[in-house]
């Protein structure tokens, strides 16, 4: 089970990853990725870093408020993570244009993960 305080590790681990990945990106692939590329590896880790942020609010609100509907969001938007910040990341670094169709499976996972948090919200003030 995905607790909050493991979710709010995770949460925070991405977050340094992204900022890693992020000069990474920055310092020793822009010269070396088309610019294309370079493009969609900035999407994918400027999603990582994004929902790094919103894992960290929903974790702490789930720390105060646990509901079923918390808990599923928390599941999508790790799974959403992995998916389509990694589906894009290895696109760019490795060109093979297939992995681009992983991409989509966590788009869906994330916007399920904020309908899942606007439920869990809309639960609260019940």
């Amino acid at each position: 089970m995905t607790s909050p305080r493991t979710t709010l590790f995770l949460a925070a681990l991405m977050g340094a990853a992204g900022v890693a990945a992020g000069a990474f990106g920055s310092h020793m692939l822009s010269d070396v990725l088309s610019p294309g590329r370079m493009s969609t590896y900035g999407t994918g880790i400027a999603y990582l870093q994004w929902h790094a942020v919103y894992l960290l609010v929903l974790s702490w609100i789930s720390m105060q408020h646990e509901n079923r509907a918390f808990l599923w969001a928390r599941r999508c938007a790790l799974g959403g993570i992995l998916f389509f910040t990694g589906s894009l990341v290895a696109l760019s670094l490795t060109g093979i244009s297939l992995l681009g169709a992983v991409a989509p499976i966590g788009g869906t996972l994330l916007i399920a993960s904020w309908l899942l948090s606007a439920w869990g919200a809309r639960q609260l003030a019940n």
